[in-house]
């Protein structure tokens, strides 16, 4: 009986159908870096091109990027144009993919309610969900600091590890956009799939941020935080991403975490979420070394080795510095050693130096400020003193009294200095009712009455205005 058995047994162990089993069992347990099939990935770009400063050529750079990471071994990214409706359902029909990419900045959306129903069933076997408030501005043109891949790579790695991510929790969809106004597009198929969650808001990156756990920097590639808080502080305005509890498509319990937390310039305050999820953040919280000597920042702070004069949390040598006089910018601006008349968190001098602000005049402070205390008058509101529109020969001054011509030939009424008086002044004067003197929407010549308030009184005298040209 034993006899018989071993041969049975040697049999088997002989058999090309068994090697070949065992073959497929070995691919199958070797780890993602040395050989599984590649993440097939779709980058759909609804992002217009924003004249030269977002071409496709740039967001292709992206998904180019992830198809040749680890030597091709990692991703197939198929990359697609397209602001058309219908057409992303179109192409899911004939297509599958493991993850979706929706590069989506715009202001309007391109989405149709198929596309909006073709995302949401792949949604439905595929649940991973990455929302991320800072993809416009990894690959434009903008300055040398947002040039895809990114400082040390960076931004390439927060890509392949945001795309791994997405693929290594189930599959799903990654959603990317920028600041308020242009969410829409993104928010139309976030809430295809997560009816209550929304992109928000406006926020001006500082280096001053927490990653919640390494999820994000230690996937595939390694990333270095300090590296991205510098990219994404270096163009002024990203989006919120959601987070919280919601109830998806599918009528499941869906929570969305925030990956990481930023604080507005200078930093200090609260801090807002820029990546969300649908997991949860994973490892340890990163802790940060960003003057690389070996020590980390907290420790550096707190023995002496550094200083932390403006309290973020971050040592001086690391802050911004733009007049390289060894105090960061929010120091220099605290304690009166740099002007800052704008409050944009940069000193006056550096406005003008690297083109901020302009100073047509010369005088050393930026023409807007020269506007906002009156040091300039700017009567046809081009943030332009009327001196330097005169100057310069942006408005002619025939009788050279010092005032734009324009503005002398101003019709009665006429808020949009087009010549006319019609329902487009009607429109300006309206959605300012009720402001102040002093806020950035008051126009002053909306104030007929003089009284520091646009009100109903100054709509009353406008009307006059209205009927006295029409009635011409």
């Amino acid at each position: 009986m034993k006899k018989s058995f071993k041969k049975v047994r040697t049999k088997l162990l002989i058999h090309p159908l068994f090697l070949f089993a065992l073959f497929l069992l070995f691919l199958i347990t070797i780890p993602f870096g040395a050989a599984h099939a590649q993440v097939n990935v779709l980058w759909w770009d609804a992002t217009p091109t924003y004249g030269s400063q977002c071409p496709d050529a740039l967001r292709k750079k992206m998904c180019d990027y992830l198809t040749t990471y680890n030597a091709g071994n990692a991703f197939q990214c198929t990359y697609v144009s397209s602001m058309a409706q219908g057409e992303f359902a179109n192409h899911m029909q004939s297509n599958t993919y493991d993850v979706i990419v929706l590069d989506a900045t715009n202001s309007t959306s391109t989405f149709s309610a198929a596309d909006r129903s073709s995302l949401a069933a792949f949604y439905a076997n595929h649940p991973a969900v990455l929302l991320d408030g800072i993809l416009y501005i990894r690959s434009i043109d903008y300055n040398t600091t947002t040039n895809f891949p990114g400082i040390n790579q960076s931004t390439g790695g927060l890509t392949v590890n945001e795309v791994y991510q997405v693929y290594a929790h189930g599959g799903g969809v990654m959603i990317g956009t920028d600041h308020q106004g242009h969410q829409a597009g993104a928010n139309a198929m976030l809430q295809a799939i997560i009816p209550g969650a929304s992109f928000t808001g406006i926020t001006y990156p500082s280096v001053d941020g927490q990653f919640n756990g390494t999820g994000l920097l230690e996937a595939l590639a390694t990333v270095s935080p300090f590296d991205l808080f510098q990219h994404w502080d270096a163009v002024p305005t990203q989006a919120i991403s959601p987070t919280g509890v919601f109830t998806d498509v599918n009528g499941n319990a869906i929570t969305l975490y925030s990956q990481v937390d930023v604080a507005d310039d200078p930093g200090g305050g609260p801090k807002y979420s820029y990546i969300s999820t649908s997991w949860e953040p994973s490892g340890d919280t990163p802790e940060f070394d960003c003057n690389n000597n070996g020590i980390l920042d907290s420790i550096d702070i707190q023995v002496g080795t550094s200083t932390d004069c403006d309290g973020n949390g971050i040592p001086d040598e690391c802050d911004p510095d733009c007049n390289q006089n060894g105090v960061p910018d929010a120091c220099d601006i605290a304690d009166g050693i740099s002007n800052d008349c704008n409050l944009n968190g940069i000193p006056d001098i550096c406005d003008l130096e690297n083109g901020t602000s302009m100073d047509c005049n010369q005088n050393g402070t930026p023409d807007e400020c020269d506007i906002a205390d009156g040091t300039s008058l700017d009567c046809n509101r081009n943030s332009i003193p009327d001196a330097c529109d005169i100057a310069g020969g942006t408005s002619q001054d025939l009788d050279l009294n010092g005032i734009p011509d324009e503005c002398e030939a101003a019709v009665c009424g006429d808020l949009d200095l087009d010549g006319d008086v019609d329902g487009d002044d009607r429109s300006i004067l309206r959605a300012i009712l009720n402001t102040p003197t002093g806020e950035p929407s008051f126009i002053q010549d909306a104030d007929y009455d003089a009284d520091g308030l646009i009100t109903y009184n100054d709509y009353r005298l406008w009307y006059q205005c209205y009927k006295a040209f029409t009635e011409k």
